[in-house]
């Protein structure tokens, strides 16, 4: 496993702040990141994260597109459309979009802000090859990460 010393990147991660605004979720919803990241070990998993007010109720997994899934994900255009179709369709936001990193820590890579966008929440999910997990949620703000705590509902 990569230690988080030497995967943080303080240009990607500001480790200063923190995002005020709780992403929230049950413990159902926690259990169903860990399954699909084990599940998808050692390759990237990827999904969208439903709900209202920043508390997530649904999770959507879709196909990791990306040539080395071990280290990177890409999302079809359409399953994105699909994604923002179902929130208007079920009265629910898209609130942001969870992935994992097999064997590397939980926090957003350069690439992560390649393709993040400001508003959504990111959960990343590591899982490592003997079985441990950690979940640390972010957010896009200025053009850079802020890690988000993570509520737990009932």
């Amino acid at each position: 496993m990569i230690t988080v010393e030497n995967y943080l990147k303080h240009e990607v991660v500001n480790i200063h702040e923190k995002i005020e605004k709780p992403l929230i979720y049950s413990l159902k919803v926690e259990s169903q990141l860990i399954n699909y990241a084990k599940q998808g070990f050692p390759f990237e998993v990827v999904g969208f994260l439903f709900g209202r007010n920043n508390e997530v109720t649904e999770l959507l997994p879709v196909e990791n597109l990306a040539e080395n899934k071990e280290r990177r994900f890409e999302i079809n255009p359409l399953d994105y459309l699909r994604a923002e179709n179902y929130a208007i369709h079920h009265d629910l936001e898209l609130i942001g979009i969870y992935h994992s990193h097999p064997d590397h820590p939980a926090i957003p890579s350069s690439t992560d802000l390649t393709f993040a966008q400001e508003g959504f929440s990111y959960p990343i999910i590591s899982v490592q090859a003997n079985g441990e997990v950690q979940i640390n949620a972010w957010q896009l703000e200025e053009g850079r990460f802020k890690q988000q705590f993570i509520t737990i509902k009932n």
